[in-house]
């Protein structure tokens, strides 16, 4: 049974990250959360890491398919890819690095208020009228992001993904979209796959080899991976990602601003759910 609930939530899973860039990690990890003590003799105190490091080995076959499919549309902007993903790869392993021997409330805390503001910025700005700009405008305090490297904040996003188990793509395309470049809503998915895959395959490899809170041997993981449940979920889920690539290249950008806008809030409430809840 707990493996049939696997293979529907990388169906879901997968459809969302061809659709929209984002890995999944924000419903993987809460289903993870509750099916995995099911299967697993898991301490309380490490189901929250091993889901998060099972969801980062999950999401990489499908986010690979979709990254393939992106690339194969011309939808990748590479030279946003290039100036991103190294740095987000590198930000991941200290992230999952972090993850392993520090406390993630306040980090989750920050994404849930990240997340929330710019869902409702997305979903206000997908009722305009289709000539205003693709972006929904940064209030001025925060448009100092602009003027940062783009190679701090893909090292930043690696971070602040791996750490809170969120997918670089709910960080990664609100900040595309406010650049002056006017990046476009499926470029900007596009860039989040590629960004997210980066992220997802170094933090898998970390929290693999990495420090982990678990000193004795236990059955089914490989470091704080649970490979066996990563594999249920990322089979199905690099099936759909393609199908959910080809909708997003067929929804008027307004659906699409509107989707992404209630999944981030639907990550901000998830995550306020995984953490304190």
């Amino acid at each position: 049974m707990v493996y049939s609930f696997l293979v529907l939530t990388g169906v879901v899973s997968g459809f969302l990250s061809g659709l929209l860039g984002v890995g999944g990690g924000f419903l993987i990890v809460p289903v993870f959360i509750i099916l995995l003590p099911m299967q697993f003799p898991l301490e309380l105190a490490t189901i929250p890491q091993v889901a998060v490091a099972t969801a980062l080995a999950a999401t990489v076959p499908a986010t690979a398919s979709a990254v393939y499919a992106q690339h194969r549309r011309g939808a990748l902007p590479m030279a946003w890819v290039w100036q991103l993903a190294p740095a987000a790869g590198f930000g991941a392993a200290i992230g999952a690095v972090l993850a392993g021997l520090v406390h993630g409330t306040w980090v989750a805390a920050i994404f849930s208020v990240y997340a929330a503001y710019f869902g409702i910025r997305m979903l206000r700005g997908s009722t305009t009228a289709a000539q205003q700009i693709e972006a929904p405008a940064l209030p001025a305090q925060l448009r100092l992001i602009q003027r940062v490297s783009p190679r701090y904040i893909g090292g930043m996003i690696g971070v602040f993904s791996a750490t809170a188990g969120v997918g670089g793509a709910s960080l990664t395309i609100p900040y595309l979209l406010a650049q002056r470049s006017n990046v476009e809503m499926r470029n900007a998915v596009a860039a989040g796959s590629a960004i997210g895959l980066a992220i997802a395959l170094v933090g898998a490899i970390a929290f693999t080899v990495g420090p982990s809170p678990i000193t004795t041997d236990q059955k089914g993981l490989l470091g704080l991976v649970c490979w066996t449940a990563a594999l249920a979920v990322a089979v199905p889920a690099m099936f759909l990602a393609p199908v959910g690539v080809t909708a997003s290249h067929r929804l008027p950008t307004k659906k699409l601003k509107r989707a992404f806008g209630f999944v981030m809030l639907l990550a901000s409430v998830i995550t306020v759910w995984k953490v304190f809840g």
